[in-house]
């Protein structure tokens, strides 16, 4: 009768596009619509064990794993996008924002880059690790680091705006 793209899929709800229909069928607005969907990828395989919790969007999953490396897996066919080496491991979890992922670490550095090509926007160091995740706001960025430290970051730049020691 259709097909239909679905762009997110929760445990009883779904989101997606009609994208091609049977001439000889006319749908109305509140007609329920069900089916079945198979997800290519029930799981994917990690070539090293997770170091952080992964986050995700319509096509990737981004997580921090045990070989001090950043990764960008493919969610349907499991395939690795790209690959961001770090000078320490990351353990906490990466934030989507936009078009950018924000990661920090162990090294003490928190990162911006592209989600999609990995392209560094920017880098600030604190003065120890890090080992919970950021918080982006929309023109902001906190970080809670183990220097006793809580850093409020210019979320375009990077730039440090505030340092609060606690």
């Amino acid at each position: 009768i259709a097909t239909v793209r679905i762009n997110s899929s929760r445990s009883r709800m779904s989101k997606g596009k009609l994208v091609r229909m049977d001439s000889g069928f006319a749908p109305q607005a509140g007609d329920r619509v069900m089916a079945k969907v198979e997800l290519p990828r029930p799981q994917v395989t990690l070539p090293f064990a997770a170091s952080s919790a992964a986050v995700a969007d319509d096509k990737h999953i981004y997580g921090g794993l045990a070989n001090q490396r950043l990764y960008c897996i493919d969610i349907l066919n499991g395939s690795m996008v790209w690959e961001l080496m770090a000078p320490r491991t990351t353990t906490a979890m990466p934030v989507l924002s936009g078009a950018n992922l924000y990661f920090a670490g162990q090294d003490g550095m928190v990162t911006s880059c592209t989600k999609d090509e990995r392209v560094k926007n920017w880098t600030f160091n604190t003065e120890a690790p890090i080992f919970d995740s950021p918080v982006v706001e929309k023109t902001r960025v906190f970080i809670a680091s183990s220097d006793r430290s809580v850093y409020c970051l210019d979320r375009a730049s990077g730039k440090r705006l505030w340092r609060e020691r606690f």
